[in-house]
């Protein structure tokens, strides 16, 4: 389930990938505080 929480995160990777704006900087915070929790939850 935690990588359904990472689903917004690679929807912004392709979006700026494919030369759209990147998103504010709240979101960018959110996006870093959702890949920190993660990579909690996948150590050992």
């Amino acid at each position: 389930m935690a990588y359904t929480y990472l689903t917004p995160t690679w929807v912004m990777c392709w979006e700026m990938a494919l030369g759209r704006t990147p998103p504010p900087v709240a979101v960018v915070l959110g996006i870093g505080v959702s890949i920190v929790a993660l990579l909690m939850l996948l150590r050992d």
